[in-house]
């Protein structure tokens, strides 16, 4: 199955490792478990990206 979620841990390379899931009634996996990711991990990589995307884009504004 195809899986859009890469923070799941059953996430490999665009797919679900599961062979069988279950969908809630919102459309979401109940199997799906998130990582947990280190807040101070989490802000060094949003700077970085954001850094990233400001020097991409700071000739289109």
């Amino acid at each position: 199955m195809n899986c859009d979620n890469n923070f799941c841990i059953y996430w490999s390379k665009g797919k679900c490792l599961l062979k069988k899931i279950s969908i809630d009634e919102s459309g979401r996996c109940r199997e799906c478990i998130l990582v947990d990711i280190d807040e101070s991990q989490l802000a060094i990589l949003r700077k970085k990206l954001l850094d990233k995307y400001e020097e991409e884009t700071k000739n289109i504004f």
